[in-house]
C-alpha cells in the first residue's frame, strides 16, 4: 500500500500530460459526420463485433461468444458481405437491431444489454 501511494503523484502528473496532449490535439480536429458514417459504413458491420460478443454473452460464455464472432468476422470478410447479413442468417433468433445501429453509437455510454 505504500508503495501505491508512492507512485500517484506520478500517475497523476503523467494522466494530466496525457489529457493536455489530447487537448492540443483536438483543438483543431474537424469532424465530417457524412465521411465518417461513409467510413464506419464500409467497415461492413465489423466496428459492432464487440457489441455483438456482448450480445450473446447474454447466453453463453465469453470465450465462446468471442470465437463465434471471430468466425463471423472471418466469413464476412472472405465473403465481402456485411457482418450482420451474417449473423442473421446463422441465427435469426437474435435481435439485432440495436447491435448493428449507428443511431444507438450517438450516446458513447450506450451498452446492449
Amino acid at each position: 500500500m505504500q508503495t501505491d501511494r508512492a507512485a500517484l503523484p506520478e500517475l497523476l502528473e503523467t494522466t494530466g500530460g496525457a489529457i493536455d496532449a489530447l487537448a492540443r490535439i483536438s483543438a483543431g480536429l474537424v469532424v465530417n459526420p457524412a465521411r465518417m458514417r461513409q467510413n464506419l459504413e464500409a467497415l461492413q458491420g465489423l466496428v459492432f463485433s464487440e457489441r455483438l460478443s456482448r450480445l450473446l454473452m447474454q447466453s453463453m460464455d465469453r470465450a465462446s461468444a468471442q470465437s463465434r464472432v471471430d468466425d463471423w468476422c472471418a466469413s464476412a470478410v472472405d465473403q465481402q458481405r456485411h457482418l450482420r447479413d451474417i449473423v442473421a442468417e446463422a441465427r435469426a433468433d437474435l435481435d439485432l437491431g440495436t447491435v448493428f445501429s449507428l443511431a444507438v453509437c450517438r450516446h458513447p455510454l450506450h451498452v446492449v444489454a
